[in-house]
This record gives C-alpha cells, structure tokens and sequence, in this order.
C-alpha cells in the first residue's frame, strides 16, 4: 500500500444530515442556508458544520447581506486546503476580516 501526503478520512461516526451536508459542499464551491434546505432539505446547516467543523474538516464562513431583504446569512465553502480531507479537530472561525455588503442602521458586534 503507497502512502500519500492525503490523509484519510473517516465520516462514519457522523450524522446523516452532516453527511448530505459534507456532500453539499463538496460538490459546489459555496452554500448558503437556503440553498442547503431546497437541494438537500438540510433545515439546520449552521448546525450541521458546527458538527463538521467538531469532526476536523476546514469549513469557512462568509458574511453576506441579501441586498433585496437586507438578511444576514453565512455562505459556507470547504476550506482551500480541502479536496476529501479533514486537517484540524478545532472549529474554523467565520471570516469577519470584510465588512457585509450593504448599508445598516445599526452596528454590528
């Protein structure tokens, strides 16, 4: 057996939903909440790479504002180091280093 620099990934201890939504990301380069509960009938995705982010793999966050309802959402993407791999047990922070787009009446903590 030839070893590779690609470490080797074991999802079964995960639940059917962060499966679907491991899958969900790796098949599209971004997913939003709402997109995540059309295509995958996944109601939880904030939950569910909570999950995998607890499990090792790289997920980022991007802060986004829906210019027509003025929504914060977060768009979810499998890290730039990631094909199939899971490369740290702690959570990857959300991306708060740009500002949401759109204007606000209010601040944000």
């Amino acid at each position: 057996m030839k070893m590779t620099d690609q470490p080797v990934f074991n999802t079964t201890g995960l639940p059917p939903k962060a499966k679907l939504a491991l899958k969900l990301l790796r098949d599209n380069p971004s997913v939003s909440p709402r997109e995540a509960l059309i295509d995958a009938d996944i109601q939880t995705l904030p939950s569910q790479v909570f999950i995998l982010r607890e499990a090792g793999f790289d997920i980022r966050g991007k802060r986004l504002l829906n210019p027509i309802t003025k929504t914060r959402y977060i768009r979810y993407s499998l890290g730039d180091n990631h094909a199939d791999h899971r490369v740290t047990s702690r959570p990857m922070p959300v991306d708060r280093s740009e500002p949401l787009q759109g204007e606000f009446d209010y601040a944000i903590a």
